[in-house]
C-alpha cells in the first residue's frame, strides 16, 4: 500500500515506444493497448471514482487543518454605559475546545478514507479493463465467424442453385430445393446477426472508452487474444499471490485499520478538551481598566449517561463483526477463484476437442473428391470451424475472467505510480 497523501496515477505498461512516444488512441485502427490507454484517460465510468478521490483529499486537508485550534474574535458594545463603569466596549479572543489526540486520529482516519477511495477507483479500473478486454476478444471471434459464415453462404448459394437446377430438369425434387433455400436463408440470417452483434459491441466499446457517438470506431481486433491475455495466456497463479494482490483484501485491511482508529477515538473522548482565551473586562463587572486578561482551562464532562463507554463497546463489537465478515469474504473469494480456474480448464478442454474435430473434418475435406461429396465435406468443415471459434472465444473469455478476478489483468496492463501532490 502506498503511503497516504500521495497522488496516484495509472500508467500503461508497454505503450512507450522506442522513441518515447505514446500510441495515440484516436488514430485508426485502435489496438487493444490503444483502447486501454484511451479508457484510462476518457472513460466516463472512471470519472466518478476520480472525483470521489478528490473529495476525500479535501476532507483530508480539513482534518489536517484541525491540528491548529480554531479561534474567533468576539466584540460587544453597550449602547448605554453600565452603572459604575465608564467602559462600553468588550473585546475577546476565544479558542474552541481542542483535543490534540482526536485531531491526530481524525487525520489518520481521513488518510485511510482517501486510500479506500483510491482502491475503489482501482477496482473500477479493473472492471473497465475487463470489459474492454471482453469487447476486443469478442470482436476477434466475430471477425473469424463472419469469414466462416461468408464461406458457408457461398456454399449454400451454390447448393441452392444446384438444387433448383436439378428440380427444373426433373432430376431433383422440389422439397430438396426448398430445403436448400431454407439453408441459404439461415446462412444469411446468421451473417446479418453477426454484423449486428459486431455493431453493438463497437457501440458499447465506444461508450466505455469515452469515444464520441459520432466518431466512427475503427478497431483492430486481429490477434486480440495475444494482446489481452498474453501469448500464451497466463498460467494458473498460486492462491497466496492472488490473495495478496486482491483489491478486496487490501480494502478490507484498510477498513480494519480505520475501525481500530475509531476505537481509539472513542477512548479519546475521555480526554478533557482544552480551551483558552484573551479578553478585556466585561463592563458589567465594574472594572474600568482596558487591559487584556488571558485565561486557560479544561472542559470535563461529568455525566453523559455512559454514552462514551457504550461507544467504545460498540466500536469493539464492530471490529469483531468486520473480522468475522472478512473470514467469510476470504472463503467466498477463494471459492470464486477456484471456480474461475476450473471454468478456464474446462473451456480449454472443450476448445482443444473442437480443434481436433476441425482437423478431422479438414482431413476428410482434403480426401473428398469433387461434386456433392466435396461440398458436403466442406460444409462439415465449416461447421466444425465455427464450433472451434466459438469454443476458443469461450476459453479466452474464461481466462480473462480468471485474470480479472485474480488481479493479473490490471497488473499486466497497468501499474500505479505515486508523485507528491
Amino acid at each position: 500500500m502506498v503511503r497516504p497523501g500521495m497522488k496516484y496515477r495509472l500508467v500503461m505498461i508497454g505503450v512507450l515506444l522506442a522513441g518515447g512516444a505514446v500510441a495515440r488512441a484516436g488514430e485508426p485502427p485502435l489496438t487493444f493497448r490503444d483502447g486501454v490507454a484511451r479508457a484510462l484517460e476518457h472513460s466516463p465510468y472512471l470519472a466518478v471514482g476520480e472525483l470521489d478521490v478528490a473529495v476525500q483529499r479535501l476532507g483530508e486537508a480539513d482534518a489536517r487543518s484541525d491540528f491548529i485550534p480554531q479561534f474567533s474574535l468576539r466584540t460587544r458594545y453597550y449602547l448605554d454605559p453600565p452603572a459604575g463603569s465608564d467602559e462600553r466596549f468588550q473585546l475577546s479572543f476565544t479558542v474552541d475546545p481542542y483535543n490534540p489526540v482526536e485531531a491526530k486520529l481524525s487525520v489518520e482516519a481521513r488518510e485511510l478514507l482517501t486510500d479506500l477511495a483510491v482502491l475503489s477507483h482501482l477496482q473500477a479500473v479493473a472492471e473497465c479493463l475487463h470489459r474492454v478486454g471482453q469487447g476486443w476478444l469478442e470482436l476477434e471471434a466475430l471477425s473469424e465467424l463472419e469469414a466462416v459464415e461468408r464461406a458457408g453462404l457461398e456454399l449454400a448459394e451454390a447448393a441452392a442453385a444446384a438444387s433448383s437446377d436439378r428440380a427444373a430438369r426433373g432430376v431433383g425434387t422440389e422439397p430438396d430445393a426448398q430445403a436448400a433455400g431454407r439453408e441459404l436463408e439461415i446462412r444469411r440470417l446468421r451473417l446479418d446477426h453477426l454484423k449486428r452483434t459486431r455493431a453493438d459491441v463497437l457501440e458499447g466499446l465506444g461508450a466505455l472508452i469515452g469515444a464520441s457517438p459520432a466518431e466512427p470506431l475503427n478497431v483492430d481486433a486481429k490477434d486480440a487474444g495475444a494482446e489481452v491475455l498474453g501469448d500464451p495466456p497466463g498460467a494458473e497463479t498460486a492462491w497466496e499471490a492472488v490473495r495478496d494482490r486482491s483489491i478486496e483484501a487490501q480494502a478490507r485491511e484498510l477498513r480494519r485499520k480505520l475501525q481500530e482508529i475509531r476505537i481509539l477515538a472513542a477512548r479519546a473522548a475521555y480526554i478533557p478538551d482544552l480551551w483558552l482565551g484573551v479578553s478585556t473586562p466585561d463592563p458589567l463587572s465594574g472594572f474600568n481598566d482596558g487591559d487584556f486578561y488571558f485565561s486557560v482551562g479544561v472542559d470535563i464532562p461529568i455525566w453523559d449517561g455512559w454514552k462514551r463507554a457504550r461507544d467504545i463497546a460498540r466500536q469493539k463489537q464492530e471490529l469483531r463483526r468486520q473480522d468475522q465478515s472478512g473470514l467469510l469474504d476470504i472463503l467466498d473469494f477463494r471459492a470464486r477463484w477456484r471456480a474461475a480456474e476450473s471454468a478456464c480448464r474446462a473451456a480449454e478442454i472443450e476448445w482443444r476437442a473442437a480443434q481436433a474435430a476441425e482437423e478431422r473434418t479438414a482431413l476428410r475435406r482434403r480426401q473428398a473428391g469433387e461434386g456433392e461429396a466435396e461440398r458436403a465435406a466442406r460444409a462439415d468443415w465449416l461447421e466444425a470451424r465455427r464450433r472451434a471459434i466459438q469454443s476458443g472465444w469461450a476459453w479466452r473469455k474464461a481466462c480473462l475472467d480468471r485474470d480479472a478476478l485474480s488481479g493479473a489483468l490490471i497488473d499486466r496492463l497497468c501499474k500505479t505510480e505515486t508523485e507528491q501532490p
